[in-house]
């Protein structure tokens, strides 16, 4: 029996040491082995996320509404000025210009153009020109931004009533008029 722990201790010592050299000689390899690197190209795309719906602070502001002489009737030709007075827009939006005969072309009129205007930057003006245009009344109406002042229902902003209208003077002299009254 002591011959046969004498073995075992033997044999527990020859695995110790087998053991501690197979760990060293791997340590050793990796050590020493060749390293081979690769790049690979890659792209990186950007992109926002935009976590829910806000104000961007833009005000617009119709500031001049004004008239071209011109030698020729009934054609007609009317601008308007769209100004934003707040913070640059982040989306464009929407304008629409009415007409009526008689009145006020919101309420009574039909729409007879509409457009996009792109976002403006802050203090940014935007010239809309509407030629060839009849005798009548005319009314530009512009959106605000959808939550403009934090409010659920569509805001928008509109001008004076535009009266533009042909006459004939002495002599067969065409002169076109236009007038602002207030809406």
């Amino acid at each position: 029996m002591k011959l046969f722990v004498r073995y075992k201790k033997l044999i527990m010592l020859f695995a110790l040491l087998i053991s501690i050299c197979l760990i060293g000689l791997s340590g050793l390899t990796h050590l020493t082995s060749v390293t081979q690197s690769k790049l690979i190209h890659s792209t990186r795309d950007s992109f926002t996320v935009q976590l829910g719906n806000w104000w961007d602070k833009s005000e617009l502001v119709i500031t001049e509404q004004s008239y071209q002489m011109k030698d020729a009737c009934p054609s007609v030709q009317i601008h308007f000025t769209v100004q934003n007075q707040g913070v640059s827009m982040l989306e464009s939006t929407h304008y629409y210009l009415y007409f009526s005969e008689n009145g006020s072309p919101i309420k009574n009129g039909n729409l007879i153009k509409e457009g996009t205007i792109s976002p403006l930057a802050s203090m940014e003006e935007k010239t809309l020109v509407f030629p060839n245009l009849q005798n009548g009344h005319y009314q530009l109406k512009v959106n605000q931004h959808p939550l403009y002042q934090n409010k659920k229902e569509q805001q928008f902003t509109k001008s004076p009533v535009i009266k533009a209208f042909c006459e004939l003077e002495k002599g067969n002299v065409n002169k076109e008029q236009i007038e602002s009254t207030p809406n």
